[in-house]
């Protein structure tokens, strides 16, 4: 647990933000999260549920990292698959933000790809904004 804050820590202050307060969960696994809140100009929102025909999917992070957590915890990952797994995971997402929020015209839409993989948060997305998607396989 000592480890877990310790991390959660370093990355807030990478991050440049504060913790502010918390609560626990007392269950045979151990969980962690952290909920971000603030301000933002509602012209600068971007949600899930406007994406336009003809948006191009930028991804910046590899796809995979739920497979690998899973099989790191069966322990049938490798050392190394799961140590770059890690990495990754750990890795703050403030410059694809930061790059995003660069460009000269904001995307239409923006979201995560977690627990529900690609497919799952795409599909949300094209019903949210009613609209459909095409995915080159082979570009993935």
């Amino acid at each position: 647990l000592e480890e877990i804050m310790r991390g959660a820590n370093d990355k807030v202050r990478e991050a440049g933000i504060h913790i502010l307060g918390g609560h626990s969960i007392n269950d045979n696994e151990p969980k962690f999260g952290l909920a971000v809140t603030g301000v933002v100009h509602p012209d600068r929102v971007l949600r899930n549920s406007t994406a336009k025909q003809g948006d191009a999917l930028v991804l910046t992070k590899p796809l995979g990292l739920g497979i690998l957590a899973t099989a790191a915890k069966r322990r049938v990952a490798t050392a190394e698959q799961t140590s770059a797994a890690i990495a990754i995971m750990a890795a703050l997402n403030n410059t694809a933000a930061k790059v995003m929020l660069s460009l000269p015209v904001l995307p239409s839409a923006c979201t995560d790809v977690t627990g529900f993989g690609l497919l799952g948060h795409l599909v949300q997305m094209m019903r949210a904004s009613d609209t459909s998607a095409s995915i080159a396989f082979l570009s993935v």
